[in-house]
């Protein structure tokens, strides 16, 4: 399997952007047609039985499986009329008649007569009970084929049907989140009945430890809805539940109420990344659709930030602002903080410790996720003079691996201002520190640097621990060293840098795959939205000359921007691996097959 970049490789992020809204609202109609195509079947068959009923039958069964894989309803195949058609219709009604039982056992009623089944099986499903069509001429010769499911007794001479042990067993012992496994309803997408002729589901037989004084979750009737298909769906969701409920919610019930009110069991993780900090933290992320608060005792709630009446629609346009101003918000905030280094490197005047300071705090702020425009006045104190020696020891550090991987040895000191400001484009400036000469400096790391004499003349080198490091290092862990302390500043040009050396050992390469070509120069940032990642993406695959193993990609990734490719903190890999995940993304890299089955990406736009 091998994977390449579905867009051409002159795109810039900006159009790679907006080429991911399109396929999302696309994605987004497409679903929502084929829902409402499957929905007309049924209220067509429940307008009269007419000749060729059997037909339409199997065509909304057909349909309904499209659906289910994925595929438009427009193109589905003329339905058949065979024997397998009856089949599954018969299986499908008895499906219904099941979960018809099912709800009349919570209510606490007993067998329901034959008699009555017909009304009873239109009131639930709007549909008839359209027996004719599965090749039986009664009731009961249909029930006898799945005993296992439903069994057919007499009581004074009425004949009745009941679920079997075994359905009466899982039925009393199953929780409503569980309802949303059984089998689906055969006519599909039909509307449920209202509130007041369907029964609520039975308490759940075990829930979750309740917040103290948290209030209780409300319980929604009804056959439970479709798990979310989206990050739009799943907000929706959230919100709908949130919306419904009297007052805040603990956040430990909130997966409890989710599953109550739609049916279905809540895997946020599917949608959004939850990291150490728990669902609290995850939830920070979308202070948009969710407002947290605390109580005094430290428990925290949750509650729907949008008004309760907002539609689905404006929910997705309120998402898609509040992403458009995220992403502005961080390029103000990169734009601000490399501005800095330019001010520091355009003199030294007095103040110049201040200034340096004011970049150090504005480069912890953006690498904590917080504005940089209300980071407070700069301090002065000796706390900022070391965290800059120490920043100016990490660029020295960086500086001396690059020179090593290039076959230079050790430094002369005369001549490292010059190839740090040709390095990093800036001074390197030593007073600010608080000492007045580097050897001074460099003593205080011995296990990173030291500072040794050759014919007289001073010159610093690694230290031995350092350097072992140095030369054991892939390009790819390049990433991993501290940050350069001028932040934001330029790297230099390519002519003026060294290459990386090759990783100390690379996966096994497909069969007659191209080699992966390096990037030289100082490894980027790791990507901090799934924008940022899906655009490093498409800039790695552009990059290729060919179409690149999928088993490469990652590897690819890491020689091409120095940084680890964590595929899994922003596109969901499941059993399917990532040829699975990478299909879901078919706007931005297209997939393969060779005759041997070797998988290749490359490049969409």
């Amino acid at each position: 399997t091998f994977v390449q970049a579905t867009q051409p490789p002159d795109i810039t992020k900006q159009q790679l952007i907006e080429a991911d809204a399109v396929f999302r609202r696309d994605l987004i109609k497409k679903n929502a047609s084929a829902k409402a195509a499957v929905g007309k079947a049924p209220a067509a068959k429940a307008a009269g039985a007419a000749p060729g009923g059997g037909e339409l039958a199997a065509a909304t069964l057909d349909a309904a499986k499209r659906v289910a894989d994925g595929l438009p309803v427009g193109d589905a195949k003329k339905a058949r009329t065979d024997g397998s058609d009856c089949d599954a219709l018969a299986k499908m009604l008895v499906q219904g008649v099941v979960r018809l039982l099912k709800n009349r056992q919570l209510a606490g009623k007993g067998p329901l007569p034959l008699s009555e089944l017909p009304g009873e099986f239109k009131a639930q499903w709007k549909v008839n009970f359209n027996l004719p069509q599965t090749g039986v001429t009664d009731a009961a010769t249909l029930f006898a084929r799945w005993p296992h499911k439903v069994e057919v007794i007499t009581e004074n001479g009425v004949q009745m049907v009941q679920l079997s042990k075994k359905a009466e067993g899982k039925a009393k012992g199953a929780a409503p989140a569980k309802a949303a496994e059984t089998p689906k309803m055969p006519p599909v997408a039909a509307a449920p009945p209202p509130a007041a002729e369907r029964p609520a589901p039975a308490a759940a037989t075990k829930a979750p430890p309740a917040a103290k004084d948290a209030p209780s979750v409300p319980k929604r009737g009804g056959a439970p809805t479709r798990p979310p298909a989206s990050i739009e769906d799943f907000l929706w969701n959230i919100h709908q539940v949130l919306a419904a409920q009297p007052d805040r919610l603990a956040i430990d019930q909130l997966k409890e109420a989710y599953s109550k009110h739609l049916g279905h069991k809540c895997v946020v993780e599917r949608f959004l990344v939850v990291g150490e900090g728990g669902l609290a933290a995850t939830l920070k992320r979308i202070p948009h659709i969710v407002s947290l608060s605390s109580d005094s005792d430290g428990t925290t709630f949750v509650q729907a930030t949008q008004p309760p009446d907002i539609t689905k629609q404006q929910l997705i346009e309120a998402d898609a602002v509040f992403r458009r101003d995220l992403i502005k918000k961080n390029a103000s905030a990169k734009a601000a903080v490399g501005k800095a280094p330019a001010a520091k490197a355009a003199g030294a005047a007095p103040g110049g410790g201040e200034l340096a300071a004011a970049t150090l705090d504005a480069a912890k702020r953006v690498a904590d996720g917080l504005p940089v425009g209300d980071a407070k006045k700069a301090r002065t104190d000796g706390s900022d003079c070391d965290a800059l020696a120490k920043m100016l020891v990490q660029g020295v550090v960086r500086l001396l691996k690059n020179r090593q991987l290039a076959g230079k040895g050790p430094l002369p000191l005369s001549e490292l201002p010059g190839e740090f400001k040709a390095q990093w484009k800036v001074n390197f400036n030593l007073p600010q520190t608080g000492v007045t000469d580097a050897a001074t400096l460099f003593a205080r790391w011995p296990h990173k640097v030291e500072v040794i004499t050759e014919n007289g003349v001073q010159m610093v080198q690694l230290s031995k621990k350092a350097e072992g490091k140095a030369k054991g290092a892939a390009p790819a862990k390049a990433a991993e060293t501290p940050k350069m302390p001028p932040v934001a500043a330029a790297p230099p040009p390519a002519a003026e840098r060294p290459a990386p050396a090759a990783a100390t050992k690379a996966p096994p390469a497909a069969k007659d795959a191209p080699s992966v070509p390096k990037r030289g120069g100082a490894p980027t940032r790791p990507p901090a939205s799934i924008e940022d990642f899906l655009w490093n993406i498409h800039q790695v695959l552009a990059a290729q000359p060919d179409r690149l193993a999928i088993d490469q990609l990652k590897e690819a990734y890491s020689k091409h921007l120095g940084h680890k490719c964590v595929v899994e903190r922003f596109l969901v890999v499941g059993e399917g691996g990532l040829a699975a995940t990478l299909k879901r993304i078919p706007h931005i890299v297209s997939l393969s097959s060779d005759s041997d089955g070797t998988t290749f990406v490359q490049a969409t736009q």
